[in-house]
C-alpha cells in the first residue's frame, strides 16, 4: 500500500463510519429526521433506552442545525476529516517523540490501543469528573470497550491543548459522530496501525502532512470535476477540492530561495546561508539590488494558497538560518518566526489547520516546548458567512474607534462571501484604521472578564479580524500555488466578483491570484509562483502581460512545461514557475527552459546544471512581438521576421460558430438522413431547408494535415439563427472555400483545406484570403517548419487561436516560387484527400482500395501498400520542399532545417504501426525513399475490408457503383435488387438483420457464410482457402472469433461511438444480431424475436435434446458442449422475455435525433456501446 491508497481508504471507512453513525442518530441519507433523543434527569432516553450523558441531546441540537444549514454531506464530510486530522496528528506526535503513543496497539493485543490499555490500569486523569464517573461504569465490561475508547478519545481530545490550538476544540456535534468501529479490524485504527504506507521516517517528515491532505481530498476532487463535466459550476464548498495540489519539493525551494533568500542577500550579501540555497538564480540585476529590510524580524513572507503549509515550512527552514546568523536563540527565533514572519490563508478549515501543526512540527525541531508554550503562526482560514449588524460593528470598535466605523463595516460587508472569494477579496483598510483594528481586538482577546455585548461580538468576529489584517497588510514576499479554476467552472459569485475587480485575469483564478498577490507586496517586494503557462501566450491574458511587462520586472522563470506535478499526467497541465519584482526597472531576468524533460526530476537535474539557460533577457523585447507573448528563447533573426505584416492585412480570419447545443444541433454525417444533407453549397442564399435541414460543419478534429476531418453536419433549418453564436455578420463567407485548423493541436499546427459547401464551429476556425491562390501558400506557411515556429512563439499552448494566425507574419516570395508553392500544396491535398475519402467515415468513399482488379485479397494488399508507400514518401518529399522554400524566404537557414520525420506524415494513421515506423526514421534518411517498406497494420486494413462486406450485406454499398446506396429509411426496391458481380450474386439482406454467433447457430444468412460467398464473388471460389488463410494470418485469429468477438468494439470505434450497425444482444452473447439503423422501423425489433431468437431456441433445444439421448456416450468436449448450450438456452430465454419486451412496444425513432438518444431507447436489448 502507498500513502495515497492509505489516505483513500482513511476517507472511505472514516466516511462510512460517520454515514453509519449518522443513520444511528435518526437521520436518514437525505437529512431528514427518524427520532431524536430526549433529555431526561442525569442522562437521555433512545431509542428505548436510557444513557447517562446528559451532554448529548444539547450536541444532537446543534448535529441537526448543521445538517439543516450545511446538508447532511458536508456535515458527513466534515466530520470524517475532523477525526482523520486529529487522529494522524496524534499518531504523528508519537512517532515524533513529542507525547506518549495513544492510539497504537498494545504489543501483543492486537485492536487494544495504547490508550484504552492505560485506562483500564486507571490512567485517565486527563478526563473530567463526568467523563471519569461514565467511564468508570463501563472500563472493565469488554462488550462495551468501543463506548470506552470513544469516552477516552473524546477527552484526550477535550484535554489536549496542542490539538485544541490547532484544530479547535471538538465541544460539538463531531463527538457523536466518531465511527463505532474504531475497535474492529475493519475500523480506522486497524489501518492505522497495520499499514506499511507509511514508515518510521516518513512520520518525522513534515512534508507527509501535505501528501496526507492532498491525497486524503483526491476522491474528493474527481468527484468535484465530474461535475464540471455535467456543466456544474463549483460551489464554495467544492472549491478547495478542486483546486489544491501538492507543491513538489524542489520548485517551493526555488520559489522561497529566490524570495526570502534574495531579500536576505540584498542585506546580507556574504551571508554563510548563501552558500545552501542551491535552487538561487544569481542575475545581473541582484548586483544593484537596494536592501528593503533592516532586520530579520521585518522579512515577512505569505502564503494567500497556503493548503497544508508546505511553502510555509520551507520559510521556516530558511528564515530560522537567518535567525541564528543574527544570533538569536532558539526560542527566541522560533517565538519571532511564528509571530512576525510567516502568515498563511486558505479557504479550507482543514488546509489551514494542517498547515499550522506542519509549521509547529518544523519548529519543534529547533525548539521542543513550542507546544507547551502555545505558540501559533498567523495562519488562518476564511471564516464561515456571517453578517453583523451596526451595533455589533459599534460594540467591537467601542467608543474610541468610531472614526473607522464605515472602513470595518465596509470589508465586514465583503467578507460575507470569504469562504467562496478567498484571497482574492479587496481589503484595504486605511493605516490608521488598520492599527486600531489591531489594537483593539488584541485588547478584548486579552481581557479575561468581557461585558456580555463584547463576549458575543468577540465570539463572532474572532474568525474575521485576523483575515482582514493579513488581507490588508502588505508583505516583503508572496509566494503561491494558486488555485486553477476556469471561469465557465466559477459559480457566479465569484465569476462576477472577479469579472469586476480582476478584468484583465478573470479567465482563471491562478491568474487573478497574480493580480491579487502582486498587490500584496510592498514596493521593490517579490512574488513568485507556479502556475499554468499559459497566461505567458493566450490572448485572453494580453492585457494582464502588458501590465506585467510595463510595471513590474521579471527577476527568474522555470519555464517547465507538462509533467511538473507527478500526479498529473500527460500534457495538458502546462506549469511555469517565475519570480516577479515589484517595481518598474527595465530589468533582464534569466530563464530555463526545462519543457522537454520528460519528468520532474529530470526538469530539476538540468536546471541545476544550468541546461537551456536564457540570460539576461531584457523584458522590453516582448513589446516587438503580436501579443507580447512571454517568448524569451526568441533569436534576433526571429524577432526581424515579425517586422513584416501579418496575416490578418491578407486575410479574414475569426472563430467559428457556437451553437449552444451541440447535442442537439451538431451529429456525424453518417448517423443522420443521407439524403437530407447539402453538400456542395457556395452561398448563404442556396441553403433551403426543402432540400434537406443538414450541412457539412468543420469542427477541427484530431490531428490531420491538407485535407479531412469533414465528419460533423449541423442542423441549418434556420439559417443558425437559433444559435447562441450564429456568425451572420460574416454570412457572405458561408460556405466559400478556406483553410482551417484544429483549436487544440497536439504540437504543430496542421492546416487543411475546406472547398465549398461547409460551415465552421469555433474548434475549426477558419481563414478567407482575399486572393484565391492564398489559400494553399498561407496553410502552408501555418503548417510549415517557420510556421510553426512562428506559431510555438506567439502561443506554444495546446490551443491554437485565430489571434495567433492572424499575427503569423507574412513574406511573399518571387511569384514564380510562389506559384511552384501553389502546385505543390494542391497536389499535398490531392494524395491526403484520396486517403481521406479511402475511409468509411468520408461521404465521399467510394469502395474498398482492395478492389483493384487482384486475382487474390493478398496480391490485392500487396498492390494497395505499392500504391499508398508511393503516396506516403512522395508527401513527405513535397512537405520537405515546402519547408526549403520558407526556410529561405524567411530568412532562418541558420535556425531551421527542412527534414520532415515519417510520424510527421498524417495521412495512413490507422494503417500504420507508428513504433516500427519510428523505428525505419534513420534508414529512410540514409537511403532516401529506395526499397522503404512501410510497416502497414495488416489487421486493420482486413478489419476495414471486413467493415466494408458489412456494409455490402446491409446495402449501404454495392459492388456495382460506387459510393453510398441506402443510408436513408424506406429503401427502393432497386436499391435492395440483388447484382451480378465478377463470380456471382449478391443479394443483399432484406430485413437488413445479420446473425452475428458463427458456428453457434445455424442461420444461412449469418454473417461468416455471407462473408465466404462475398470472397467467392469477388475473386472466385478457387481462391477461397488462400483468402482465408490470408485473412487469418492478418488477424492473427480465425475469422469467425473476429466477427463475433471483436467486430463490435471494431465498428464503435471506427465510428467513434456514434455505431450505425446496431448489436442486439443478449447479456453474454449467447443471441446477438447486428441491424442496421438506417434500414430499422417499428416492426423491426418483432422481425428479430420471431425470424432469429425463436429460431435460435429452438435450434438449442434440439442441439441439448440430441446431447441428453446420447449423455452416457458423449465425450468430455461434448459433456462441455452441452452444459454449454443449457447455460446458452438458459441465457437467451431471458433475453427473450426483454426482446418482447421492446417489440411490444414499437419504438419509431426520427434519425435527426442521433444514435446517442435513439440507441438508448434500446439499451435493455442491445450491447453497450464501446
Amino acid at each position: 500500500m502507498n500513502t495515497k491508497t492509505f489516505a483513500q481508504q482513511s476517507r472511505v471507512l472514516l466516511m462510512e463510519g460517520v454515514a453509519n453513525k449518522l443513520l444511528y442518530w435518526g437521520f436518514k441519507a437525505d437529512g431528514s429526521i427518524i427520532e431524536e433523543p430526549k433529555s431526561v434527569a442525569g442522562g437521555y432516553t433512545f431509542r428505548g433506552k436510557v444513557f447517562d450523558d446528559e451532554t448529548v441531546p444539547k450536541l444532537w441540537k446543534s448535529l441537526q442545525y448543521a445538517i439543516n444549514s450545511k446538508g447532511i454531506d458536508v456535515v458527513k464530510e466534515e466530520a470524517a476529516y475532523t477525526w482523520f486530522n486529529r487522529m494522524m496528528a496524534l499518531q504523528i506526535m508519537a512517532k515524533n517523540g513529542y507525547q506518549e503513543p495513544q492510539l497504537e496497539y498494545v504489543s501483543g493485543m492486537t485492536l487494544t490501543p495504547q490508550l484504552l490499555q492505560k485506562a483500564r490500569q486507571g490512567q485517565y486523569s486527563f478526563l473530567n469528573s463526568k467523563e471519569q464517573e461514565r467511564l468508570k461504569r463501563i472500563i472493565t465490561d469488554f462488550s462495551k470497550e468501543q463506548e470506552a475508547f470513544a469516552i477516552l478519545l473524546v477527552g484526550h481530545c477535550h484535554s489536549n491543548k496542542m490539538l485544541n490550538n490547532v484544530f479547535g476544540k471538538i465541544d460539538d456535534y463531531t463527538e457523536l459522530l466518531l465511527p463505532d468501529n474504531m475497535l474492529q479490524d475493519s475500523g480506522f485504527l486497524h489501518l492505522l496501525n497495520t499499514t506499511d504506507a507509511i514508515s518510521d521516517e516518513q512520520y518525522k517528515e513534515v512534508e507527509l502532512i501535505g501528501w496526507l491532505y492532498q491525497f486524503y481530498i483526491s476522491e474528493r476532487k474527481d468527484e468535484v470535476f465530474a461535475s464540471f463535466k455535467k456543466k456544474k459550476k463549483a460551489e464554495a464548498k467544492d472549491i478547495p477540492a478542486a483546486t489544491q495540489i501538492f507543491t513538489p519539493n524542489w520548485i517551493v525551494k526555488y520559489m522561497v530561495q529566490n524570495t526570502v533568500g534574495k531579500i536576505w542577500l540584498d542585506k546580507n550579501p556574504n551571508s554563510k546561508i548563501k552558500p545552501d540555497l542551491k535552487y538561487l538564480v544569481e542575475n545581473e540585476s541582484d548586483q544593484v539590488s537596494e536592501p528593503i529590510i533592516s532586520e530579520v524580524s521585518q522579512l515577512t513572507l505569505i502564503d494567500p494558497a497556503v493548503g497544508s503549509g508546505h511553502i510555509l515550512v520551507e520559510g521556516f527552514d530558511l528564515l530560522y538560518q537567518m535567525y541564528m546568523e543574527e544570533y538569536y536563540t532558539p526560542e527566541e527565533a522560533v517565538e519571532s518566526i511564528l509571530k512576525n514572519n510567516l502568515f498563511g490563508l486558505d479557504l479550507d478549515d482543514r488546509a489551514a489547520q494542517l498547515a499550522t501543526f506542519a509549521i509547529l512540527l518544523k519548529a519543534a525541531k529547533q525548539y521542543r516546548d513550542v507546544f507547551a508554550k502555545g505558540w501559533l503562526p498567523n495562519v488562518h482560514a476564511m471564516p464561515d458567512y456571517a453578517t453583523f449588524s451596526q451595533q455589533e460593528i459599534k460594540d467591537f470598535l467601542g467608543a474610541t474607534g468610531s472614526n473607522y466605523e464605515k472602513e470595518l463595516t465596509d470589508a465586514l460587508r465583503l467578507m460575507e462571501q470569504s469562504k467562496n472569494l478567498g484571497s482574492v477579496m479587496k481589503l484595504s483598510l486605511s493605516d490608521d484604521a488598520r492599527s486600531f483594528i489591531e489594537k483593539r481586538f488584541a485588547e478584548i482577546k486579552n481581557t479575561d472578564f468581557k461585558d456580555i455585548n463584547t463576549e458575543i461580538v468577540y465570539q463572532k468576529i474572532k474568525s474575521f479580524i485576523p483575515v482582514l489584517l493579513i488581507l490588508s497588510k502588505k508583505y516583503t514576499s508572496v509566494v503561491a500555488n494558486p488555485p486553477y479554476m476556469g471561469q465557465k467552472n466559477m459559480n457566479d459569485g465569484l465569476k462576477n466578483y472577479v469579472s469586476a475587480n480582476y478584468p484583465l485575469s478573470k479567465t482563471d483564478l491562478f491568474a487573478v491570484f497574480m493580480e491579487c498577490t502582486i498587490d500584496m507586496n510592498i514596493s521593490q517586494g517579490y512574488m513568485s509562483m507556479i502556475n499554468q503557462h499559459s497566461w505567458m501566450f493566450l490572448s485572453s491574458f494580453e492585457k494582464l502581460r502588458e501590465r506585467l511587462i510595463k510595471n513590474y520586472s521579471f527577476v527568474n522563470m522555470l519555464h517547465l512545461g507538462p509533467r511538473a506535478f507527478e500526479e498529473l499526467s500527460g500534457e495538458v497541465v502546462q506549469s511555469t514557475a517565475f519570480v516577479i519584482k515589484k517595481n518598474q526597472q527595465n530589468t533582464k531576468a534569466d530563464y530555463f527552459r526545462l519543457v522537454e524533460y520528460k519528468n520532474l526530476n529530470e526538469k530539476e537535474i538540468n536546471f541545476l546544471k544550468k541546461n537551456n539557460h536564457f540570460k539576461n533577457i531584457p523584458q522590453t523585447m516582448y513589446g516587438g512581438i503580436p501579443g507580447n507573448p512571454i517568448a524569451y528563447w526568441i533569436t534576433n533573426e526571429m524577432l526581424s521576421v515579425f517586422e513584416a505584416k501579418n496575416m490578418s492585412h491578407y486575410t479574414t480570419l475569426f472563430q467559428g460558430m457556437i451553437t449552444g447545443n451541440n447535442d442537439l444541433y451538431v451529429k456525424e454525417w453518417f448517423e443522420i438522413n443521407f439524403n437530407d444533407l447539402q453538400l456542395k453549397l457556395t452561398n448563404f442564399d442556396e441553403f433551403d431547408k426543402n432540400n434537406g435541414k443538414w450541412v457539412p460543419y468543420n469542427k477541427g478534429g484530431t490531428t490531420r494535415k491538407w485535407y479531412g476531418n469533414q465528419e460533423k453536419v449541423v442542423n441549418f433549418t434556420d439559417k443558425g439563427r437559433d444559435f447562441t453564436r450564429g456568425k451572420h455578420q460574416f454570412s457572405e463567407f458561408f460556405f466559400k472555400p478556406n483553410f482551417s485548423w484544429s483549436y487544440i493541436t497536439g504540437g504543430n499546427v496542421d492546416t487543411r483545406f475546406f472547398p465549398d459547401g461547409f460551415l465552421w464551429d469555433v474548434h475549426g476556425s477558419s481563414a478567407f484570403p482575399q486572393q484565391v491562390d492564398d489559400i494553399f501558400y498561407f496553410m502552408s506557411l501555418v503548417s510549415s517548419k517557420p510556421g510553426s515556429t512562428i506559431l510555438n512563439i506567439l502561443n506554444p499552448t495546446l490551443s491554437c487561436q485565430v489571434e495567433n494566425i492572424a499575427a503569423v507574419p507574412v513574406i511573399y516570395p518571387k511569384n514564380e516560387i510562389k506559384a511552384t508553392v501553389v502546385e505543390i500544396v494542391q497536389e499535398c491535398i490531392t494524395i491526403s484527400k484520396r486517403d481521406w475519402n479511402s475511409r468509411e467515415v468520408s461521404w465521399d468513399f467510394k469502395s474498398s482500395l482492395l478492389l483493384n482488379g487482384s486475382v487474390s485479397l493478398k496480391s490485392a494488399m500487396n498492390e494497395w501498400q505499392e500504391v499508398v508507400t508511393n503516396d506516403f514518401l512522395k508527401l513527405r518529399t513535397l512537405e520537405e520542399k515546402i519547408n526549403i522554400i520558407f526556410i529561405e524566404t524567411y530568412g532562418l537557414k541558420n535556425e531551421l532545417t527542412p527534414e520532415v520525420s515519417l510520424r510527421e506524415i498524417t495521412i495512413l494513421q490507422d494503417e500504420l504501426k507508428k513504433i516500427e515506423l519510428d523505428a525505419l526514421e534513420e534508414k529512410s534518411r540514409t537511403q532516401g525513399n529506395v526499397n522503404i517498406e512501410l510497416p502497414i497494420n495488416r489487421a486493420e486494413v482486413i478489419s476495414q475490408f471486413i467493415s466494408y462486406a458489412i456494409g455490402l450485406f446491409m446495402g449501404r454499398y454495392r459492388l456495382d457503383k460506387p459510393g453510398l446506396n441506402i443510408a436513408h429509411p424506406n429503401p427502393t426496391k432497386e436499391e435492395l435488387s440483388s447484382y451480378t458481380y465478377n463470380h456471382g450474386e449478391v443479394v443483399i439482406d432484406q430485413d437488413a438483420i445479420l446473425p452475428l454467433m458463427g458456428k453457434q447457430c445455424n442461420f444461412s444468412d449469418d454473417v461468416i457464410k455471407q462473408f465466404y460467398q462475398l470472397l467467392d464473388t469477388i475473386w472466385g471460389h478457387e481462391q477461397r482457402t488462400d483468402n482465408i488463410n490470408f485473412i487469418q494470418e492478418c488477424l492473427n485469429k480465425e475469422i469467425d472469433k473476429f466477427l463475433v468477438n471483436d467486430f463490435w468494439s471494431y465498428h464503435c470505434s471506427m465510428y467513434q461511438k456514434t455505431p450505425i450497425y446496431w448489436l442486439f444482444s443478449s447479456k453474454k452473447g449467447a443471441f446477438q444480431v447486428l441491424v442496421y439503423m438506417h434500414r430499422m422501423n417499428e416492426f423491426t425489433v418483432e422481425k428479430i424475436r420471431a425470424n432469429y431468437l425463436l429460431e435460435h431456441l429452438k435450434y438449442l433445444k434440439s442441439e441439448i435434446s440430441q446431447k441428453e439421448a446420447n449423455a452416457s456416450s458423449l465425450s468430455t468436449a461434448e459433456a462441455r458442449q452441452l452444459d454449454k448450450l443449457r447455460v446458452d438456452l438458459a441465457e437467451c430465454e431471458q433475453y427473450d422475455l426483454a426482446l418482447k419486451n421492446v417489440a411490444d412496444q414499437q419504438i419509431k425513432f426520427d434519425l435527426d435525433d442521433g444514435v446517442a438518444k435513439n440507441y438508448e431507447l434500446f439499451e435493455t436489448v442491445v450491447a453497450k456501446i464501446k
